[in-house]
Formats: structure tokens, sequence, C-alpha cells
């Protein structure tokens, strides 16, 4: 496991320890989510950037993706009352050799080609160094 999944499976970890409104337990597939049929929260890796590096260690800015799926009539605004209770948990998530996280903003939904489901995904980006070589610590 690399070091920004030890990140993502401690933020599911949290997440699952309060109930939030909505939504049935948190994972990591988007996948699963789309065809449970019900509304879900993903929490889930996006893009990574390598923004220093030197001999001993990597300096990275990734991407922390929590998509809320959903077939209700307006997903902007059931996110948005779902955020005010996620959200605070994870911008306070602090991890082994992470320097910061910050909110990058909110994505419009996406619906599926059916429009049965839509996903509308809050994007954070979690500072992080790793050795030079690897995806650990």
């Amino acid at each position: 496991m690399t070091l920004f999944d030890s990140y993502i499976n401690a933020v599911i970890a949290l997440l699952n320890g309060r109930p939030l409104p909505l939504i049935d337990p948190i994972g990591r597939s988007v996948k699963l989510a789309l065809g449970a049929g019900h509304p879900g929260l993903v929490v889930h890796a996006g893009t990574e950037t390598v923004v220093h590096e030197n001999t001993v260690y990597a300096t990275r800015r990734r991407e922390l993706l929590c998509s809320y799926v959903t077939q209700g009539e307006v997903p902007d605004e059931e996110e948005g009352q779902l955020a005010e209770t996620y959200h605070p948990i994870v911008m306070s998530y602090r991890g082994l050799n992470m320097s910061a996280i910050d909110e990058v903003g909110v994505d419009e939904p996406r619906y599926t080609p059916e429009r049965v489901s839509a996903i509308v995904v809050r994007r954070y980006v979690i500072e992080y160094r790793t050795s030079r070589g690897g995806l650990n610590a």
C-alpha cells in the first residue's frame, strides 16, 4: 500500500465513524457506487504531480477526490448538504509526512449516459513527501 492509499483509508475510516446524512458507508469504488442504486460517497485518488525532488525525498501533490453518487433530482444541492458534514473532517485530517491539504473546488454534476445517476466531485490536494525512489514514507 502506498502512503497516499493510507491517507485515503484513514479518511474513509474517519468518515465511516461519523453518521453522514443521505448515504451508506463510504468506499473507494465509483463503479460499485454507481451500481448500488442509492446515494453514496466515494473517496479516491486523482491526479498527482511531483513538485520537488532531491537525492533523498520527493514532494508530491495529489488530488483526494470525494465523489458523491446520487440518483436524486438536484445532485449539486445534495452534495452541498452532505459536504457540510464531511468537508471539515477531510480538511482536519493529517497523516504521516503530510504537509498540507487544500480544497480545490467542486465539479458540476456529470450524468451517466442513461441520466439515471449523477456524480459530483469535490477536489482536495494533499502535499506530502515520499522517499525519492518510492511511494512510501
